[in-house]
């Protein structure tokens, strides 16, 4: 959506949301052959979900000095929410049973200020150009692993992770 409301002066806003969803069901099974007929080494099945859902909002303001100058003002914010769902299990001909659960989360955020100055120079050919910018960005994930062998928590294959990552640039060209 823009709007021009002088000959020298815009205004836009930009906009993006959407939202996806997956889910999917697998059955597996693993067979030999022995010489005589195909024996069952073991049986699974695995169910997974995944929900991923954005936003993206930006804002511009443009004005022109005459044919030679401009400056421009952008906001700008972009989100995204991210989550996994995962459960699979393993029956063995041994008698040995698996489960394995798997959760995973994230959230980014991305925010964005910046201002930006141009001027055309036609009798030398040139431009100069100067702007300033803030940059903030955030990240957080939270990962879930549980591994179970015939009912009890496998040490060295569950674990659960918390990830945080923040970043702020500020910059000025």
């Amino acid at each position: 959506l823009s709007y021009e409301w002088k000959e020298n002066n815009l205004f836009s806003i930009e906009g993006l949301a959407g939202s996806l969803f997956n889910a999917e069901e697998q059955k597996e099974e693993d067979r030999r052959w022995n010489g005589l007929a195909y024996e069952k080494l073991a049986n699974g099945s695995s169910v997974r979900e995944s929900d991923i859902d954005y936003l993206n909002l930006s804002f511009l303001y443009l004005h022109k000095f005459g044919k030679d100058g401009e400056l421009a003002f952008k906001a700008e914010t972009y989100q995204r929410k991210n989550e996994d769902w995962e459960d699979r299990t393993f029956a063995y001909a041994s008698g040995e049973k698996q489960d394995i659960s798997r959760v995973n989360e994230s959230d980014n955020s991305s925010y964005t200020l910046m201002a930006d100055y141009t001027h055309d120079f036609p009798s030398v050919k040139g431009k100069l150009a100067a702007g300033v910018k803030a940059l903030w960005l955030e990240n957080d994930n939270f990962n879930d692993n549980l591994f179970w062998v015939n009912g009890e928590k496998e040490l060295y294959g569950s674990y659960t992770d918390h990830y945080v990552y923040k970043e702020q640039v500020y910059a000025a060209y």
